[in-house]
């Protein structure tokens, strides 16, 4: 469960929260794109703030660019399920320095029938510890090549490993940018069981946090160990939001 807050200037709840559940939200707190880059300055404290300035994101609100599907029109037949299971993802994972936390503000929401158009979380230190022990054997010291559909670094994307290690908790999580991963020196029998299996453990609701957005709502998690995704039965235009995000950081590893 995503915890939700009220007070968006209790900055020590807001830093545990995230520690503890790597995510937190709070109901129609409609904050201003000022607002929310200055709650995230204040969360990352004199860290640098990354707006996605010429990303088709600059700071002010965002249609969504749904940019990893198809076209528009897969978005708004699928069902709000079968689209939310094949666009897990971490953003801009192929980036040098992704971006270390990441804020979005609803601004509008318009879609309408259960469950769509709602954004789901994995928490991905836990999906590490139910890894099956020979996957979790095989994924150490592999390195993945990481894409991204809004890539800055080119299609080949970039090459860092299977695992990624937080560094503020020290702990480790599976470092799954989407579905495209793939080893670095190609696919292997044994990273297809990886995936085969990630896929099957993300189709349990048990395992994921699913947000039913109203307009004002904020989420913020931790693009260092949650990956996410949306459900479909929208159009490109229902979801607007503002979208802040933290500090670019070097993903690391540490055995």
């Amino acid at each position: 469960m995503i915890p939700i807050l009220s007070d968006c200037n209790d900055i020590d709840a807001i830093e545990s929260s995230i520690i503890d559940s790597k995510i937190v939200g709070f109901k129609k707190v409609n904050l201003n794109i000022d607002e929310q880059t200055e709650l995230i300055t204040k969360l990352l404290t004199d860290e640098e703030i990354n707006s996605n300035i010429g990303d088709s994101m600059n700071g002010s609100n965002v249609v969504e660019n749904v940019y990893n599907i198809v076209n528009e029109a897969f978005l708004m037949r699928a069902s709000p399920t079968e689209f939310l299971d094949g666009n897990w993802h971490q953003d801009n994972t192929d980036d040098l320095l992704p971006p270390s936390y990441v804020s979005m503000c609803m601004t509008k929401h318009a879609c309408t029938g259960k469950g769509v158009g709602d954004t789901a979380f994995i928490d991905l230190e836990e999906a590490y510890l139910n890894c099956p022990d020979d996957i979790k054997s095989y994924l150490d010291g592999v390195d993945v090549r990481h894409t991204s559909a809004n890539s800055n670094s080119g299609p080949e994307g970039v090459v860092r490993w299977a695992y990624r290690t937080h560094p503020v908790t020290g702990n480790t999580s599976l470092y799954y940018s989407n579905d495209d991963i793939v080893p670095s020196g190609g696919m292997t029998v044994e990273f297809q069981n990886y995936i085969d299996w990630f896929k099957e453990y993300r189709r349990n609701e048990d395992n994921f946090m699913r947000w039913e957005w109203d307009v004002g709502d904020l989420v913020i998690w931790d693009n260092r160990n949650i990956v996410h995704s949306v459900s479909g039965g929208w159009k490109i235009g229902d979801r607007v939001f503002n979208k802040v995000n933290g500090k670019p950081q070097v993903p690391v590893y540490h055995v």
